[in-house]
């Protein structure tokens, strides 16, 4: 019902220029095929008429930033990235020539904060272009930010962009699924490694609508978390698990704490949680049946009976190897304590640093982030840089919660529910990857944050004419 709606209204809002689009792409492609081109330039020519729409199009621009996300291909950046700079080139466009960008919202102070810590780890870069190449993503992220939260108008526009990646996901995990299934080994599917983090955020936020709404709209979201929970215990990451567990958990005991406040009885809360967790624990049985390696990754980290490295010297799991980065990571913060090594240079610098034996390090650690967001802001921007990442989240949660306690209609709060549980779940996954600095991470934070600055923007207005109307004697000015 939410899929259908979805492309349904897509398709009549823009159906005078998708045919024109399909026919000048299936052109592009058939010139391009019968050419000598290299990939690079074969793509570009075959995606040069989704640009052009896109360009001409703000709103179909966000619809496909938000696709690009599902598009595990990288050059340079990701393809996420790469579309990023065709958004801000597609507002240029829908602004007629003004270059100004509305940058009044309450995140602008924590974003521009954590730019300028990150600002003094350059000078400690000593090979600058990788590095200062991959500053744009938290260029990215302030662009994306001002430009969804402004240009984002009405709770309708944000329904359609949540339904579209609610969609995305769900075709992801059900190719997880399949795949899994049919091979009884791990996948991440077409989305790529990425898709664990879309599927866990995604179960946050449907569970949360599921429990704010009513009716089919319940059953729909509830198909929805039960889809994306499925896919993550099938794909084994249990990282994930556990970052998805704490958020919901948390979400439970906000809501059940606030039961009054959304008009939902305790009691209501406490089951549907209870068969949450009885379906979790049912369909792990079931998963264990499909495949009996998920009992082994569970009962990994705690189980005495291996140990850390095999008869050759390698390391017999992935918490061994994360701790060979880290060791490596420490060593690079106790050289460059207060300003770090250089903002995202880990990867090409910690052969500097290491301590391991040579045969570790090259198969473990060249060229790997730390894979934790906090170890690696502090490595790469050192102290001062910490500080400021810390005061962007804090203004990012303390945003986001303000949302959800404010005055606003219900439907506002059911979004600001679940836009604001969205990112805790960010904040807690930040504990154990280092994914929404850069690549499609940071491009998916970045949206969230900016559907959190339209929806304030939105509760204002609302609230002002409510207000207004309440007592029409007084002139807004």
């Amino acid at each position: 019902m939410i899929a259908r709606g979805l492309l349904v209204d897509t398709l009549t809002e823009f159906r005078w220029y998708l045919l024109p689009m399909l026919a000048m792409v299936a052109l592009f492609v058939v010139v391009a095929s019968m050419s000598r081109l290299n990939e690079v330039v074969f793509v570009a020519l075959c995606l040069a008429p989704l640009i052009i729409f896109v360009v001409l199009n703000l709103r179909v621009g966000i619809f496909v930033l938000i696709l690009a996300l599902f598009i595990n291909l990288q050059y340079g950046f990701t393809a996420s990235g790469w579309f990023s700079v065709i958004l801000l080139m597609s507002y240029l466009v829908s602004r007629e020539g003004d270059l100004s960008i509305d940058f009044k919202h309450p995140l602008m102070m924590p974003i521009v904060v954590y730019l300028a810590s990150v600002l003094p780890s350059l000078l400690n870069l000593t090979r600058p272009y990788p590095a200062l190449l991959h500053l744009y993503n938290l260029v990215a992220m302030l662009l994306i930010v001002c430009i969804i939260g402004s240009q984002v108008l009405s709770l309708d526009d944000i329904r359609k962009y949540m339904g579209w990646y609610f969609l995305l996901t769900a075709a992801s995990s059900i190719d997880v699924i399949v795949r899994i299934t049919l091979s009884g080994r791990r996948d991440f599917g077409f989305a790529g490694i990425m898709f664990v983090d879309y599927a866990g955020l995604g179960t946050v936020c449907a569970f949360t609508l599921m429990l704010l709404n009513r009716g089919s709209k319940k059953f729909w979201y509830g198909m929805l978390t039960l889809l994306f929970v499925a896919a993550l215990i099938l794909n084994q990451t249990r990282s994930i698990w556990v970052v998805t567990a704490v958020s919901l958990a948390l979400a439970i005991l906000y809501f059940i704490r606030r039961a009054e406040a959304y008009g939902y009885a305790r009691r209501k809360l406490v089951v549907v949680f209870a068969s949450v967790v009885v379906f979790i624990i049912g369909f792990y049985g079931i998963a264990e049946v499909i495949t009996p390696k998920i009992a082994e990754r569970t009962t990994e980290i705690v189980s005495s009976k291996r140990q850390a490295f095999d008869p050759s010297g390698l390391p017999t799991n992935s918490i061994v190897t994360r701790l060979l980065i880290w060791q490596t990571a420490i060593n690079a913060f106790a050289a460059h304590p207060i300003i770090g090594i250089g903002a995202y240079s880990f990867p090409i610098e910690s052969r500097s640093y290491r301590t391991i034996p040579l045969y570790l390090y090259k198969r473990y650690v060249q060229g790997l982030s730390p894979h934790t967001t906090h170890l690696a802001v502090l490595v790469e921007t050192g102290l001062v840089g910490m500080m400021g990442f810390l005061f962007f989240m804090y203004g990012v949660l303390r945003m986001s919660f303000s949302s959800m306690r404010a005055d606003q209609p219900p439907e506002l709060r059911q979004y600001s529910a679940a836009l604001g549980w969205s990112t805790v779940y960010i904040a807690l996954s930040m504990v154990v990857t280092d994914a929404w600095l850069w690549g499609h991470g940071i491009i998916l934070m970045s949206i969230i944050l900016g559907f959190n600055v339209a929806l304030h923007r939105l509760r204002n207005s609302t609230m002002t004419q409510v207000n207004h109307a309440a007592q029409p004697h007084i002139i807004l000015t």
